[in-house]
């Protein structure tokens, strides 16, 4: 008798579907959201979250969620264009110890700043590419002009709990 009533329950769950169960809706302009926000296509972004409003397609609770993870990210974003903007003037001034608190601690990065250091780039002229974000992740080309040779480095930048580290650079070539 008790193996009946479990069989019919169990059947009964089956058959309906699991109705009962209420299962989130995938609503486009949400997914292109998220997709935007994970490739740093921040304006992008600020239209699907506009489109969201207007559709009114999920709950204010979860609107103010996106604009607050949306406005932290723009933020980051800046915060990543300062950072280089004050290690190309640093570089330039010979200046490496402001710029060591933004490198990533590893050994080779270590043992690699400290062969940069020894140059003197203040004869230098430096230029910096367009930063390519993606998830956590940003890239940027330097090139440093010295004298009449031309250096290309790429710069890798991952973000982390307290903010933008340096974690690889390496030279071109």
């Amino acid at each position: 008798m008790k193996k009946l009533k479990f069989l019919i329950i169990l059947l009964t769950i089956i058959l309906s579907g699991c109705s009962f169960l209420k299962i989130k809706e995938n609503i486009p302009e949400e997914k292109n959201f998220y997709k935007n926000y994970e490739l740093w296509k921040l304006e992008e972004a600020k239209v699907d979250l506009n489109i969201i409003k207007e559709k009114n397609s999920v709950n204010n609770k979860e609107i103010r969620k996106l604009e607050l993870k949306l406005e932290e990210r723009v933020k980051n974003k800046k915060e990543l264009k300062v950072i280089i903007e004050d290690m190309v003037k640093l570089l330039s001034k010979n200046e490496y110890k402001n710029i060591e608190k933004h490198i990533d601690k590893s050994l080779l990065n270590v043992l690699k700043f400290n062969i940069v250091k020894k140059y003197d780039l203040s004869s230098s002229k430096i230029y910096k590419g367009k930063i390519k974000f993606y998830k956590k992740n940003a890239k940027i080309l330097l090139l440093i002009n010295f004298y009449d040779e031309t250096y290309y480095f790429d710069l890798y930048f991952k973000f982390e709990k307290n903010g933008w580290k340096l974690i690889n650079f390496k030279e071109r070539g």
